[in-house]
């Protein structure tokens, strides 16, 4: 199983498990346990982890025709520590469980081309920042040049971002028109919801490009 991690505060749910509910009234606890501590995080109703962001929630159908119950361990805010093996135990005799490797996915922001790009004088500094990993799009992408945040109608001129929000991978393009040596240093590429990418560009003189 593989989860988004994002800066939205939002509950995630890790598994769903069926039983009989007459199974569960006459024999049965439903624990959930993580393999990396061997830490019983919820048996039953009741959670044993300090970590308020675990919870076990659970749902009963008592329907004649379709009785089930559902148990679920929820955890909000994953984070990369969460990822790893868990096990959902039933104690029955035997005990029956279910285990799966929960994989925490980070956004990550990348900048082609990095970690120094060069680029002669009146030619267009054209930098592409990838944005991967992502439940959604970032809401914003900000461009800053040497720490500060990248003015687009500053007197320089020709500075212009476009970006396209795709499924798997937004992209963000900054272009420099008529690059100068004044241009050179250092550029980052700041989403909301991922790391910060950076790159060093540095502008030749058309000599020293040659």
């Amino acid at each position: 199983m593989r989860l988004m991690k994002d800066s939205l505060n939002i509950p995630v749910t890790l598994l769903v498990y069926h039983l009989s509910p007459l199974l569960l009234i006459l024999f049965a606890k439903v624990s959930w346990v993580r393999h990396r501590d061997i830490h019983i995080l919820t048996a039953g109703a009741y959670t044993y982890t300090s970590d308020q962001r675990f919870q076990a929630l659970h749902r009963q159908n008592t329907g004649h025709s379709n009785e089930w119950s559902e148990w679920t361990l929820c955890i909000k805010w994953a984070q990369e520590r969460d990822q790893g093996i868990y096990e959902c135990q039933i104690s029955t005799i035997p005990i029956k469980s279910y285990q799966f490797r929960l994989n925490v996915v980070v956004p990550t922001a990348t900048i082609l081309g990095g970690p120094e790009l060069y680029v002669g004088a009146g030619s267009t500094i054209n930098l592409t920042c990838a944005i991967r990993f992502s439940s959604e799009p970032p809401a914003f992408i900000f461009w800053y040049y040497n720490e500060k945040v990248l003015s687009y109608d500053s007197p320089r001129g020709g500075v212009s971002v476009i970006t396209e929000k795709g499924g798997d991978v937004t992209t963000s393009w900054l272009l420099i028109q008529t690059a100068q040596p004044s241009d050179s240093g250092e550029y980052s590429c700041k989403p909301s919801n991922a790391n910060t990418a950076s790159i060093r560009v540095h502008v030749l003189n058309a000599e020293v490009a040659r």
